[in-house]
């Protein structure tokens, strides 16, 4: 593996499990996803060869067309593969193929009449779009903490891009209820078209979540390892440093400038959670001594940031000025007023030769 390792990072995040729940409607290419993910990450990284080709054998299959394939939630593999991170520590790796929900067009009844599939959830066989609804939000809430939701535009297959827009919504509101980081990765045949980057946009704006477009069936690793980036940038904000020039901290916290920038502060970080929305576009204070806000740091692998927020020099002069009593108004007034200062202490602390009775002549 790389020595940067976003799957360590989110291993730190999780305790050392990764349990990806892959979601979304039907016929968007879960399984597809899956399959490759598998072969491109996990398989890789397997040292037990029984165990490697134990996982082999129960890679999902896919197909093209309308015909719905994965009828019934599946754990890939059975039990979580071990996979061991560049810093030795292990941890393990598991996806979860979901029932999809139902668009209109998808194949997925008999006779007119909904089909009846059998789920992990119930010994009864159940309606296939009640199973859907029932193993998503299982998934998402008791055996994934981590979400994959699958979409597309409808570049692929016979199915259009309106046909997937109601169980897309309904699938990342129930995502979003779960409360668990996930991303949304839009299957498409033209990842570098500008419609495509159009729609990405459009779907983060109505989401507020990071959208990552992808041929699913041509993903390769590097494709693989920059959305697992991307979903780190969903976990929390777990901690955030502001460091402000040393003489800020000299201000008493009920000083105008003070109370005016923690208040800004507060205001602006109010409305952030993940680590991902920390952006310096969003983080502009709007006040005259504030020259900007710049992010030091942001430690994916435990939601620390750091901000640097530097001041316009005239104010620091004021801040002089009133603290001295004298006008500053640059370097220069500065330089010499420590003179000043420095003379007339020189001066202060030694005494007229006068006032040392020790050093007089004896009288006689």
């Amino acid at each position: 593996m790389d020595k940067y390792n976003v799957y360590q990072d989110i291993g730190k995040r999780t305790g050392g499990d990764l349990f990806f729940g892959v979601v979304g409607p039907v016929r968007t290419g879960k399984s597809t996803f899956i399959k490759r993910f598998m072969e491109l990450v996990v398989l890789p990284e397997m040292d037990d060869p029984d165990e490697k080709q134990r996982t082999r054998d129960e890679l999902p299959q896919s197909a093209s067309g309308r015909l719905v394939m994965t009828t019934e939630p599946k754990f890939v593999p059975k039990q979580a593969a071990k996979i061991q991170f560049p810093n030795k520590e292990t941890g393990r790796i598991r996806l979860i193929d979901c029932v999809g929900f139902m668009v209109p067009g998808a194949v997925g009844s008999l006779d007119l009449e909904e089909r009846m599939v059998r789920t992990p959830w119930s010994e009864e066989e159940m309606e296939f779009s009640k199973a859907a609804a029932i193993g998503t939000r299982k998934v998402i809430h008791d055996h994934a903490n981590i979400g994959i939701v699958l979409t597309t535009d409808g570049t692929f297959g016979e199915l259009k891009r309106k046909d997937y827009e109601e169980a897309e919504a309904r699938i990342v509101e129930e995502c979003e209820m779960a409360g668990k980081p996930f991303v949304i990765l839009l299957n498409t045949a033209r990842p570098g078209a500008p419609e495509t980057k159009a729609l990405c946009t459009e779907l983060k704006e109505r989401y507020k979540k990071n959208v990552v477009a992808m041929n699913i069936k041509n993903m390769n690793r590097s494709d693989a390892d920059n959305l697992m980036e991307e979903i780190l940038y969903d976990f929390p904000i777990t901690k955030i440093y502001i460091e402000t020039p040393k003489w800020f901290d000299f201000l008493e916290c009920d000083h105008w400038m003070k109370s005016d920038l923690i208040e800004k502060v507060r205001r602006v970080l109010k409305g952030l959670s993940k680590i991902g929305e920390i952006r310096e576009n969003i983080l502009k204070l709007d006040a005259p001594y504030i020259k900007e806000v710049i992010v030091k740091e942001k430690q994916l692998e435990n939601g620390f940031v750091s901000l640097l927020i530097t001041m316009e020099d005239k104010y620091y002069y004021e801040i002089l000025s009133d603290l001295a009593q004298a006008d500053i108004k640059g370097e220069y007034d500065l330089i010499s007023m420590l003179r000043d200062l420095s003379a007339n202490r020189q001066q202060f602390e030694e005494p007229d030769s006068s006032l040392r009775p020790w050093e007089q002549p004896a009288s006689r």
